[in-house]
């Protein structure tokens, strides 16, 4: 896994980890929200089928956890998801990055101050971003059309 500074980054790139930023650190989710089983999954939970079907074929659905609510949205350049997951550890993050770079995605480390890293998976038009903390799991799809 390689580490490389923001400034690096596409500017689509950058709006999808900023909008994931936002989403994962204070919105409590919505009425949309789902209750955690209270049990934490092994990483090798089987795929949930609530994985949104929209999400472009290229990205793997990630596989832990139990989802907590979903956002999309659609401008003139991107098409962007977030999706987020309770009841999920590091273990689950280690392990769905492994699954990105298996599926030719490209991921990097983005450090982010004291609160930790971000994940950053790049492959051809599509980014996914990884953001966990306190149980809680939040990606970031973004497709440049």
């Amino acid at each position: 896994m390689k580490s490389f500074s923001k400034s690096t980054f596409a500017p689509a790139s950058l709006i999808c980890s900023l909008l994931l930023i936002v989403t994962a650190c204070g919105n409590p989710p919505t009425s949309n929200e789902k209750p955690a089983t209270g049990a934490e999954p092994a990483p090798e939970t089987q795929p949930s089928a609530e994985w949104p079907a929209e999400i472009p074929a290229g990205v793997p659905p990630f596989t832990f956890g139990q989802l907590a609510e979903t956002k999309n949205g659609d401008t003139n350049e991107n098409l962007t998801w977030v999706i987020r997951y309770r009841g999920t550890s590091t273990d689950h993050v280690k392990a769905y990055e492994a699954v990105l770079q298996k599926n030719g995605f490209d991921p990097a480390t983005i450090p982010f101050g004291d609160n930790g890293n971000m994940i950053v998976g790049l492959k051809g038009n599509l980014t996914v971003t990884i953001n966990h903390k306190n149980g809680l799991t939040t990606i970031g799809v973004n497709q440049k059309k």
